[in-house]
C-alpha cells in the first residue's frame, strides 16, 4: 500500500492532467445534442425485442423485413466466389493456368 503522502491530489494532477475542451469542440457537442432526429425518435427497442424473442420457428437472421434484401445478395456473392475458386483450382490441377 502506498503511503498517504503519495496519494495527494497534486501528485495525481501532475501525472494525469485534465484535458481542456476547446470552444469549437464544445459547440460541436452542443449541435449534436440539439439534433431533433436523435431526440424525438420512436423507441423501437420493445418492438424488435418482441420480434426477435417470438418463438415462431424462423431463424433470427430472417425475422426482419430487410433480412431478405441483405442476405440473398450475400448468398449469391458467396456462392459465386466459392464456385469461381473451385473452377480455377480444378483448371490448375489439369495444367491450365488461366480461367479461359
Amino acid at each position: 500500500m502506498l503511503p498517504r503522502w503519495r496519494l495527494s491530489s497534486d501528485h495525481l494532477s501532475n501525472r494525469f492532467p485534465i484535458p481542456s475542451i476547446h470552444q469549437s469542440q464544445l459547440n460541436r457537442i452542443q449541435k449534436i445534442s440539439d439534433m431533433p432526429g436523435f431526440v424525438y425518435r420512436e423507441n423501437r427497442v420493445p418492438h424488435y425485442q418482441r420480434l426477435f424473442q417470438k418463438n415462431d420457428g424462423v431463424r433470427q437472421w430472417y425475422k426482419t423485413p430487410r433480412s431478405k434484401m441483405m442476405l440473398y445478395p450475400y448468398f449469391v456473392m458467396l456462392s459465386l466466389g466459392i464456385s469461381g475458386s473451385l473452377y480455377g483450382m480444378c483448371r490448375m490441377v489439369m495444367g491450365k493456368k488461366s480461367y479461359f
